[in-house]
């Protein structure tokens, strides 16, 4: 399982949000400072989300390419990406995965419009709510309920040719309440996507028990483990998550 530093930029500061509430936010520093010490702890990869550009208030397109150049680091971006253009755009400057949301969702025929474009590959994120008992898909900044099943959706990405999915408990995002283990093994054994775990990581603990997550039907495991708010808060040493997986 690999670890990936998250950092969050809005109005070019590298924040962290609770439940994805603007108005719940932790401005913690400049998102280059930050960049760079995430290579001294020897990531190979960042999680780079631009918020301004997912809630249309503008983009930090040029800190990313900022940041690609200047770090080296394997950036996968997600945000606003609602446009081939813009699709093309962070290509153009680097990035090595694009991570897809509102208009995936809305629009699964983008999925396969974006995966036509180059070789990089794919992430749909899935920010889910509980609603009952079955996890619904939210979208736009998690405001609206789409109505749709987290496993209808994972299905409608993989048939579009999505790499990778990106699914995150949005009740728990920024929380310390710990990663959504049982839907994690509910999403490996209902597609072959390789899975990007998110949302609630508070300790080494909480990554143990995401390592030993095994899909029954495809003797998988979660890929990757996106971790934001437990690193900026020194809850979790990024060099020692890393020394322990790789």
């Amino acid at each position: 399982m690999e670890i990936i530093p998250a950092i969050d930029i809005l109005n070019g500061r590298c924040v962290r949000l609770e439940m994805g509430d603007f108005d719940r936010k932790t401005d913690y520093s400049d998102p280059m400072d930050a960049a760079q010490w995430i290579v001294e702890a020897g990531a190979k990869w960042l999680h780079v989300v631009d918020l301004d550009a997912a809630r249309s208030t503008g983009h930090n397109r040029s800190l990313i390419d900022e940041i690609i150049t200047s770090t080296k680091l394997c950036v996968e971006v997600g945000g606003g990406i609602r446009s081939l253009e813009i699709a093309g755009e962070l290509i153009e400057i680097g990035a090595k995965r694009l991570v897809l949301g509102t208009k995936a969702v809305e629009e699964p025929q983008f999925i396969a419009d974006v995966v036509s474009l180059s070789e990089v590959p794919v992430v749909v994120s899935l920010d889910y709510k509980y609603q009952d008992t079955q996890p619904i898909v939210q979208s736009r900044g998690w405001t609206e309920s789409t109505g749709l099943s987290l496993f209808s959706s994972l299905h409608y990405s993989q048939e579009m040719g999505a790499t990778f999915v990106l699914a995150t408990d949005v009740s728990r995002d920024g929380m310390f309440s710990g990663l959504d283990i049982q839907t994690y093994m509910e999403i490996l054994d209902s597609c072959e996507m390789e899975l990007i775990a998110s949302g609630g990581v508070s300790s080494l603990i909480d990554l143990v028990e995401a390592s030993e997550v095994r899909s029954l039907k495809y003797k998988r495991a979660i890929h990757s483990c996106v971790i934001g708010k437990a690193l900026h808060d020194g809850r979790i040493n990024l060099a020692e998550a890393l020394g322990q997986w790789r």
